[in-house]
């Protein structure tokens, strides 16, 4: 895995590539965290992503938790096909912005 974070002055952004798997997770966690804390519009770019483990599902739900004290939502941006159809059968396309292209490329 791959993390890319871009930093402007209205928004935050990780571009996201390869495998988010158990093996990635506490590395995308740390920067995704990271990334809330800046308190800006948040976007997380999937669209090179190739693969996301349920270890990758558990980071974007803690920071989704995170969120909702603030009524934010987190968004997720140019996802696969494959990668989209893991979030519509978990349930997490309602605990995101989901967006089919990046809002900011």
């Amino acid at each position: 895995m791959e993390i890319t974070e871009i930093i402007k002055d209205n928004y935050t952004m990780l571009n996201v590539s390869g495998r988010l798997d158990s093996t990635t997770a506490t590395d995308f966690e740390k920067a995704l965290l990271n990334l809330l804390d800046l308190q800006k519009e948040n976007v997380v770019c999937f669209k090179e992503l190739k693969y996301i483990s349920s270890s990758g599902l558990r980071v974007l739900l803690v920071a989704a938790k995170k969120l909702s004290t603030t009524g934010k939502k987190l968004t997720i941006s140019a996802m696969q096909d494959h990668i989209k159809e893991v979030f519509d059968i978990s349930g997490f396309t309602e605990l995101f912005n989901i967006l089919p292209e990046n809002p900011y490329e």
